[in-house]
């Protein structure tokens, strides 16, 4: 509501509340103020009008006044100055333009003695000329409030407001990265477009070096940031798999004997992890087979699948070497080895390793053959 000429505040309150006129005048080191604000030249900002211990208060009474190149933006459907929505049930607010282009507002608790709900109690819309740029000043003024409870009218000192007019919005953008598994994650950096800010964004990121392959994102927030005309952009952090080394080793037999059994190596895991996290083990294989000819077989390793490693397959060797007479006598079952003299010298399951040259008895199931070991 507009009203012209308003009444004084101390009046009002007198009126609404019953009260002996005058209040008692006193002083009070409480203000009534505007935080700092950014907006962009040709647009609208809203600016939150506070009070210090508003609940202390019954009402308050101050004059708004505008630096040229700014102007209040009236809203038609509920005037220049809007109570904040907790305080619309509870409060009144009137406000009248004066001689000197300042506006003047009073407000008040219409169903008690104190202003409460939230802070900032009002607010008011302003509008930068088109071609307005740089730092201006709103200053609050005339700065009078009512106690009820304390049958009291303060003086307030008055204060300013600093309004910060910009070309155009900041954009702050989290930059991209990339990482293995397992890495920690880097220091996340972020490039600015347009006016400078003062202060720093907050940049986070839920990963850590635990977390699985994929694609997380990187948020910004305001931080310290004290521009609130800004635009953050979220970047992203793409985990890729981390590089696994998978070693077949080096084997030896000989021509006849029993396949060795292939031991894998790994090298590269993460977070204190093993094969068993594995979604399917590796492998080894090879060409050769139990009387496979002497000589190197390449010993292949495939077949591995996991969801944070990529593989790395290194070949193995199997070197087959030749069987002694020796070697051949051990692997025929129940055979026995005689000296010409008719003298046992071993069997399939104990036979010497070094037999000097000559003439040998092998015997099997009742028959005998002569040998010749050199």
């Amino acid at each position: 509501m507009n009203r012209n000429p308003l009444l004084f505040l101390s009046a009002i309150i007198a009126i609404l509340f019953s009260m002996p006129f005058p209040l008692a005048a006193s002083t009070t080191t409480d203000k009534v103020f505007a935080d700092e604000i950014w907006m962009v030249k040709g647009e609208q900002q809203t600016v939150g009008l506070q009070l210090t211990n508003h609940s202390l208060y019954t009402a308050l009474q101050c004059d708004i006044v505008l630096p040229e190149g700014l102007l209040f933006a009236d809203n038609q459907s509920s005037g220049i100055v809007t109570l904040s929505v907790a305080n619309r049930q509870t409060h009144l607010v009137e406000t009248s333009s004066l001689s000197n282009g300042a506006l003047r507002v009073v407000i008040m608790s219409m169903s008690n003695s104190a202003l409460t709900g939230s802070n900032p109690i009002a607010n008011f819309e302003v509008q930068a000329a088109g071609d307005v740029v740089g730092q201006k000043t709103i200053e609050i003024q005339n700065v009078r409030i009512v106690s009820v409870r304390n049958r009291a009218e303060y003086t307030v000192e008055n204060t300013q407001t600093t309004v910060n007019v910009l070309e155009a919005r900041t954009v702050i953008t989290a930059k991209d990265y990339t990482r293995k598994y397992g890495e920690d994650n880097p220091v996340f950096e972020y490039t600015v477009e347009g006016p400078a800010i003062v202060g720093m964004p907050e940049i986070t990121c839920s990963t850590t070096a635990a977390s699985a392959v994929g694609t997380y994102g990187i948020v910004v927030k305001q931080g310290t940031i004290k521009n609130t005309c800004v635009v953050l952009k979220n970047g992203k952090l793409t985990v890729e798999k981390a590089p696994l080394s998978i070693a077949a080793g080096k084997y030896s037999k000989k021509q006849g004997e029993a396949m060795p059994e292939f031991t894998l190596t790994y090298s590269g895991f993460k977070n204190n992890e093993t094969e068993d996290v594995l979604t399917k083990k590796p492998t080894a294989t090879t060409t050769a087979t139990v009387d496979s000819e002497p000589g190197e077989y390449i010993v292949t390793v495939s077949g591995g699948e996991a969801r944070n490693y990529s593989f790395t397959y290194v070949d193995g060797k199997l070197i087959v070497t030749p069987s002694t007479a020796i070697d051949v006598i051990r692997m025929v079952s129940h055979a026995e080895l005689y000296d010409l003299q008719g003298n046992k010298i071993g069997d399939y399951n104990n036979m010497p390793t070094n037999l000097p040259a000559g003439i040998y008895l092998l015997r099997k199931n009742g028959k005998t053959m002569k040998i010749s070991i050199k």
